[in-house]
């Protein structure tokens, strides 16, 4: 016959393990505590600067960023041999975001160029160009206390190498608009540039229906490196207010990536096709 304890017995043994190994692990972490106090928290000492906080990882809020210089790890990003630095712009109100131009630069000068509704174009900054940049982390990102605030309001985002998240977002004040300035600068050359290369320039494509908006019909677009413009639709031969540069080098740009058949309508030759055939009484 096999001995067997009580019930009551066997319900006080079932509780001394659990017990015992509480009693054991309490006494560890007393040990512990005495052995390992907690840290003490970290003070900057009186004759040092007070720390600056800038987000690598792209969270636009971190608690403790001077806004004052938010843009003060540029400069030492830029010095680096082989740096590279993504601007993008945009403006941000109560019904979104809506993003313009996006600037990819290197080291050494090369860069990409994206806006206007086309893909990727290549250009290069010259050195006294990509000096500007050093400035902008002396610069205040504070908006100006007199600049009133409306519905939108602009800003650049920084973008280390070419990640897609931002590390800082830069609204309206001084570090913007020279940020804004350095993006419009590079373009502005590309654009010029291009004009010089395709003064010959001479195309005439046909855009597809409703590409331009009220033009239910295909329509023969030309121009020209001077930018001369002219639609043929419904029998009619319009000549329309020449383009200006920016719609020019779009257009050009558009037609050599591959025009109507690989591409939309660029944003800029869009409206200026859309106030002609307007004008001209063509759209249905």
């Amino acid at each position: 016959m096999i001995p067997v304890l009580p019930p009551r017995r066997r319900r006080i043994q079932s509780l001394v393990l659990p017990l015992a190994g509480a009693a054991a692990l309490a006494a560890g972490l007393g040990y512990l505590a005495r052995a390992w106090p907690a840290p003490e928290l970290f003070v900057v000492p009186a004759d040092h600067e007070e720390l600056e906080v800038m987000a690598m990882t792209g969270d636009l809020q971190v608690a403790g960023i001077d806004t004052e210089h938010c843009l003060a790890m540029v400069d030492d990003w830029v010095r680096r041999p082989n740096w590279e630095l993504t601007l993008s712009t945009g403006v941000s109100g109560c019904l979104g975001e809506d993003h313009r131009d996006r600037l990819t630069v290197d080291a050494a000068g090369d860069a990409v160029w994206s806006g206007g509704g086309l893909p990727a174009r290549p250009l290069h900054l010259s050195p006294t160009q990509l000096a500007e940049l050093h400035e902008v982390a002396t610069l205040s990102c504070e908006r100006p206390a007199d600049d009133s605030v409306g519905y939108a309001s602009s800003f650049v985002d920084v973008h280390w190498g070419s990640r897609e998240a931002p590390a800082r977002r830069v609204y309206e004040s001084p570090a913007h608009a020279q940020l804004d300035a350095f993006i419009d600068d590079a373009v502005v050359h590309y654009r010029h540039r291009r004009l010089a290369e395709r003064a010959a320039f001479r195309a005439t494509v046909t855009v597809p229906p409703y590409a331009v908006p009220g033009i239910d019909r295909p329509m023969k677009v030309s121009f020209d490196g001077r930018g001369a413009l002219e639609v043929k639709l419904r029998g009619r031969a319009v000549k329309a207010e020449a383009l200006d540069v920016e719609a020019l080098v779009d257009a050009i740009d558009w037609v050599e990536l591959g025009g109507p058949d690989a591409l939309p309508v660029p944003h800029r030759l869009m409206r200026a096709l859309d106030q002609a055939t307007f004008h001209a009484g063509l759209q249905d």
